[in-house]
């Protein structure tokens, strides 16, 4: 995931480390970045699922608000029935 500010001043960006990062852009007279500057670190829950992580995320325009698409987990164990010689229970 990258997404620009509305403004075009900023970038915000996920980096390797599963960090979520920003730098101040200007483009005039040249383009000139900052040095990136750390918003938040993920989740592990949102680093530690395969594909895409920017096809996960989204920001707001002003990127004051993110939107990270993180799995629920799965706090009961789901039990199976087995029934054995249930025709017996028919007669």
């Amino acid at each position: 995931m990258a997404r620009w500010s509305a403004d075009g001043k900023e970038l915000a960006f996920i980096n390797t480390a599963g960090e979520l990062m920003s730098v101040d852009v200007t483009a005039n007279p040249v383009f000139q970045a900052s040095p990136p500057k750390l918003l938040f670190p993920l989740p592990r829950a949102f680093r530690s699922e395969s594909g895409n992580p920017g096809a996960r995320a989204d920001a707001a325009r002003d990127l004051q608000r993110f939107l990270l698409s993180i799995p629920a987990k799965q706090t009961t164990r789901q039990e199976m029935t087995v029934v054995l010689n249930w025709q017996s229970a028919l007669r």
